[in-house]
């Protein structure tokens, strides 16, 4: 089963280092895919962002596989694992974020019937290559383990998922770790699909302009896109 939504975006993007404080709103053509295999065992998802606005080009490219087992211990539900891949980059001359992880590991629970599936549990794999760059002249080098949790639903015409990750990236600047949070949310309508995610960066960089220093960077991006579903 697959769940997609492709159409006009807008979004608005603030980050807040210590020596900036700035916002900016934005435009794009967007599309996001989620799927299951019919027995669960399977998991993709895919998104892309092109577009542009106040904080310049704006761009995103990113996507997982995780394949895996569930233990049946009844037809709908049951304990699962999968391992897997998460690569993705994404941002505007306000922020930039990427990372390559393998693998990914994800344990939980799940409950799958028909075109409803429920699913969480913890979340852990190792970062083989990253950055998390806020404002124009932040740098932070990500490499190491991150760990966490997610939550994902997809009942009827609705899609939801929230996701929590810390990397422990001690090799980098000073060592402390950069949490980042997840959300999204879909309602679909027919053939029209709206849906609403976010993302929450909080972290130590490196500002390199005007004797910046280290510093405590929070970045926080918002995006609403409505467009065309595939179901």
């Amino acid at each position: 089963m697959s769940l997609s939504v492709t159409g006009a975006r807008v979004s608005a993007t603030h980050v807040s280092t210590g020596t900036v404080n700035d916002s900016a709103i934005g435009v794009a053509f967007a599309g996001t895919a989620d799927a299951y295999a019919l027995d669960g065992t399977t998991h993709g998802s895919s998104f892309f962002v092109l577009g542009g606005g106040q904080a310049g080009f704006e761009g995103a490219l990113g996507g997982t596989v995780d394949i895996g087992y569930r233990i049946p211990i009844a037809a709908d539900h049951g304990p699962f694992g999968r391992i897997g891949f998460d690569g993705r980059l994404q941002g505007n001359d306000l922020y930039y974020f990427s990372l390559v992880e393998l693998p990914r590991l994800t344990l939980g629970w799940q409950y799958l019937k028909g075109k409803t599936v429920i699913e969480g549990g913890p979340r852990g794999g190792a970062i083989l290559a990253g950055l998390y760059d806020p404002a124009e002249d932040g740098r932070r080098k990500l490499n190491g383990f991150e760990w966490g949790g997610f939550v994902s639903a997809q009942v009827d015409f609705l899609r939801l998922d929230v996701s929590a990750m810390r990397i422990e990236a001690r090799k980098t600047l000073n060592g402390t770790p950069v949490d980042v949070g997840r959300a999204s949310f879909c309602g679909l309508v027919d053939k029209v699909g709206v849906c609403f995610d976010a993302l929450l960066f909080r972290g130590d960089a490196e500002m390199r302009a005007n004797a910046g220093g280290i510093r405590s960077t929070t970045t926080q991006y918002v995006g609403l896109t409505i467009g065309i579903t595939g179901w």
